[in-house]
């Protein structure tokens, strides 16, 4: 639903010239946004409505951490994909924000992320033997983000599968920890 939504001019045609925009799409950074949203929703919302229950600070706080970590995965390919960007006229981050400061936002959201799980565990949200199962991952995904801004070398389609492992673990420390 929500991917249909973002193709589907949604502004009324008089105000389009206004505010410049009438589709999801065309807000810059969009992409980054609702690719993170999308993983967050899926991930955390999809097992709560299976299940059901009482929606509580877990699923938000899943949600949260689901949304960051796939809010850093996009933004650090859209540092690699710059160029074509540029190319075909897509207004990411790093397009809109440069370079400097889309490496600074990523870093601030890494940074946020590991204070937001420490908080879980010293709030009791989680067990701080959790938080640290899950900074592991995270530790990883900086590692890899932070190679990336300092040699472009990292910033070629491997980068994507190195990335991709931090949800692999993710996923396996969760199931992990269920029993």
């Amino acid at each position: 639903v929500i991917g249909l939504g973002y193709n589907f001019p949604f502004i009324p045609s008089s105000w389009v010239k206004k505010i410049g925009f009438s589709k999801i799409k065309e807000i810059p950074g969009s992409k980054t946004l609702f690719t993170a949203i999308g993983w967050g929703a899926i991930i955390t919302f999809i097992p709560y409505l299976h299940y059901g229950g009482d929606f509580s600070i877990k699923q938000l706080s899943t949600f949260i951490v689901m949304f960051l970590v796939a809010f850093i995965r996009t933004a650090t390919f859209d540092m690699r994909d710059i160029q074509g960007d540029l190319i075909v006229g897509k207004e990411t981050f790093p397009i809109v924000l440069g370079e400097k400061r889309s490496k600074l936002l990523i870093t601030m959201t890494i940074l946020f992320l590991s204070i937001f799980l420490f908080l879980l565990s010293a709030s009791s949200f989680i067990f701080p033997v959790h938080a640290i199962f899950f900074l592991a991952p995270i530790g990883y995904l900086a590692l890899l983000v932070f190679a990336s801004f300092s040699n472009p070398f990292w910033y070629t389609y491997s980068l994507e599968f190195f990335i991709d492992i931090a949800f692999y673990l993710m996923g396996f420390i969760a199931l992990f920890l269920m029993f």
